[in-house]
């Protein structure tokens, strides 16, 4: 997903409507931080890893948007 499509997608909600996140266990938490990061695209292959990982700025693919 790209900002654009997901300002497309919080357009269409209220704006008093809360954001949540996974918990590390279980339930949901308030997401308390918005940070841009440097990523290597594709870099994880076993299925317990998300796709791509964070990375020195030197070898990005590009930059992205992490949500705490």
């Amino acid at each position: 997903m790209i900002v654009s499509d997901l300002i497309k997608e919080l357009q269409k909600l209220p704006s008093t409507m809360r954001v949540v996140k996974a918990g590390y266990e279980g339930g949901y938490s308030d997401i308390t931080m918005i940070e841009s990061i440097p990523i290597k695209l594709n870099h994880n292959t076993s299925w317990w890893y998300g796709k791509h990982e964070e990375c020195d700025p030197d070898i990005s693919d590009e930059i992205a948007l992490k949500i705490w």
